[in-house]
């Protein structure tokens, strides 16, 4: 089958022509909007907040969790009332060759502050961390191919070991 049009030739090119410069403006506004190199330094989309230091080599890696507890209150009139913690922890490790620094760093994230320290579950560096959905407990695995199972105490805020 041969198809046929009836529009001319030269007016179809002037259509693909106009279209190719219109995608090309396009473009070079796309570009022209698009942070220079210098400015990438500087400007972020994640500004930074807060910084916590305790590590002593770089980041292997972390994981975070926001959980919220409800906290029984006196009200001044006798009566108890529920209010509700959010709690966000920041749990981290880092590069290790012994088993001092094979720890894992807890933070709590409103504080700014390492809310517990968990050792000797790990003779190497840890290298994978996730919470469980609740905040209970944190699992970590590491290069010495142990997997440890941490439970939170609530009331001191700080974990154990679960073997």
């Amino acid at each position: 089958a041969i198809g046929t049009t009836t529009q001319d030739a030269s007016a179809t090119s002037m259509t693909t022509s106009t279209t190719g410069t219109t995608a090309r403006l396009s473009a070079e506004k796309l570009i022209e909007t698009l942070p220079h190199e210098r400015d990438l330094g500087v400007t972020s989309l994640w500004p930074e907040v807060r910084k916590l230091f305790g590590h002593h080599t770089e980041l292997v890696c972390l994981t975070s969790i926001t959980t919220r507890s409800s906290i029984s209150a006196m009200d001044g009139g006798d009566g108890v009332e529920l209010e509700e913690e959010e709690l966000v922890l920041v749990a981290s490790s880092c590069k290790a060759r012994d088993m001092e620094h094979a720890s894992i760093r807890v933070w709590d994230v409103h504080r700014g502050m390492c809310v517990d320290v968990l050792k000797e579950g790990h003779k190497s560096t840890v290298v994978a961390l996730s919470f469980s959905q609740n905040g209970t407990y944190l699992a970590s695995s590491g290069k010495d191919r142990r997997l440890c199972i941490w439970r939170r105490r609530r009331q001191q805020q700080q974990h154990q070991q679960q073997r």
